[in-house]
């Protein structure tokens, strides 16, 4: 049985520290060895497929009585219910997987969930859904913004003091 701790990152400014660092802490209050670490750099929540993330390949290797380690449920998915539950029927359940969810402290039996604990976990994946969706708005009306003021002035002021067209 391995234990196996995953961690997502979406941007170069990100990095998969902090996630190995709730991680780590969590993992060695509770005497858990990590076996493997698998890493999706550069993936965001919205490019959520499974096609394109190296999680598939962890999923597909998952054997029975593994565990999963995440340090956030959005790290997982931001998919929210219907992707979760896809997870878990078809890769969870039957290998009969625990999943740990360490900012949350919450470990799940994942081929004996019970209603409550799947309310839980569906109530986490519509959080990480919604944030992934501000998130998206957010992007979207500072582009709407820098448009707008390239069409008035012809450029702005970036971040870094640099006059960008």
């Amino acid at each position: 049985m391995a234990v196996y701790r995953y961690v997502r990152f979406s941007t170069d400014k990100q990095d998969e520290q902090s996630q190995c660092n709730i991680i780590d802490k969590y993992c060695k209050a509770r005497s858990i060895t990590i076996d493997d670490t698998i890493r999706d750099e550069a993936i965001t929540g919205k490019e959520g497929s499974l096609s394109r993330r190296d999680l598939l390949k962890l999923l597909q290797r998952l054997q029975e009585g593994d565990t999963l380690v995440v340090s956030e449920l959005s790290r997982l998915t931001r998919g929210g219910s219907v992707e979760l539950n896809k997870m878990i029927g078809d890769y969870f359940r039957p290998a009969k997987i625990r999943l740990i969810l360490c900012n949350y402290s919450m470990e799940f039996d994942c081929a004996n969930l019970t209603p409550m604990n799947e309310l839980i976990l569906n109530c986490f994946a519509v959080f990480a859904k919604m944030e992934r969706d501000s998130i998206v708005e957010r992007t979207k009306a500072g582009l709407n913004a820098r448009k707008a003021l390239i069409q008035r002035d012809g450029g702005f002021v970036s971040k870094s003091g640099r006059w960008c067209t």
